[in-house]
């Protein structure tokens, strides 16, 4: 069953790399997405360590704490989005993006060590 939300996970987050290109930025998140994209993949396949999941979760909370930290919440809305609230900021939509990211990786390298993987180190 992990395997199965592995390769959903992996599914998701290239389509989150598609959607980057319409972004101003759309290289360093595309590939961000890609690098989270590959790691579930590795693990829907079987040949994932869970030392992947968690670099690629504990990259996007350093990162997710970076744009707190520097005050980079802001942005631009949407060219076809919302264009008020939370999420017509650019640096919210960025955040959520990490934590998603960090959860899902993050979850799942906690579930693969649930199924018997040994830890990592």
């Amino acid at each position: 069953m992990r395997r199965v939300f592995s390769a959903a996970g992996s599914l998701c987050f290239l389509g989150f790399a598609a959607l980057q290109l319409n972004d101003p930025d759309p290289w360093s998140w595309g590939t961000f997405y890609v690098v989270a994209a590959l790691a579930l993949g590795l693990d829907a396949a079987g040949l994932g360590d869970r030392r992947y999941l968690i670099a690629v979760a504990g990259l996007a909370s350093v990162w997710a704490v970076l744009l707190v930290v520097t005050g980079q919440l802001g942005g631009e809305p949407m060219k076809y989005g919302p264009t008020s609230g939370p999420l017509a900021q650019e640096g919210v939509r960025e955040l959520l993006g990490l934590g998603i990211v960090a959860l899902v990786c993050g979850g799942l390298a906690v579930w693969q060590g649930e199924s018997g993987n040994p830890a990592p180190g």
